[in-house]
């Protein structure tokens, strides 16, 4: 004959076990979520980058200036077609951008700083987040930025590309 308190707390035990289960389940889903986030932030404004440079380095220089929103039938009224091969063009200070790599980005405002080494050497580069033009950064730093802008970049400090 069963006790009458044999099945006493068996209850509460398994409310228990099920809290810490939700829990856990709940504190997993928010590390994946924040690892994304921090992993995948600023992602595509830097391929772009990335691909500025491949043109560049690729001598495709007529592509590589339409990444800077500029064509040779529409150039940038600040900087022509010339003044960019200046740059970028074979014999430019850039030269041909044969080693880059990404070494980090902020966003800020309506786009993305995006610091990659050229050559050995850092340039900042700025990229707006809508039309993904690619162009030269007009700060060193982000000169204002939000709450959660600045709790990525510092997660993305962390984990470098």
């Amino acid at each position: 004959m069963a006790g009458y308190l044999d099945q006493y707390g068996r209850r509460d035990a398994r409310r228990e076990k099920l809290i810490k289960r939700t829990i856990a389940a709940v504190l997993a889903v928010l590390l994946v979520w924040g690892l994304t986030a921090v992993l995948l932030h600023n992602r595509g404004e830097n391929h772009q980058v990335v691909r500025f440079l491949d043109l560049v380095q690729n001598k495709n220089h007529p592509a590589a200036y339409r990444l800077f929103g500029c064509t040779g039938q529409t150039p940038c009224r600040d900087y022509p077609y010339e003044k960019f091969l200046e740059d970028w063009g074979p014999n430019g200070r850039f030269g041909s951008a044969g080693s880059h790599k990404v070494v980090r980005s902020r966003a800020c405002g309506t786009g993305v700083i995006v610091t990659v080494a050229v050559n050995g050497k850092d340039e900042q580069f700025w990229v707006e987040k809508n039309s993904k033009t690619v162009g030269f950064s007009p700060w060193p730093s982000c000169p204002e930025s939000s709450l959660g802008n600045l709790v990525l970049d510092k997660m993305a400090d962390w984990v470098r590309f």
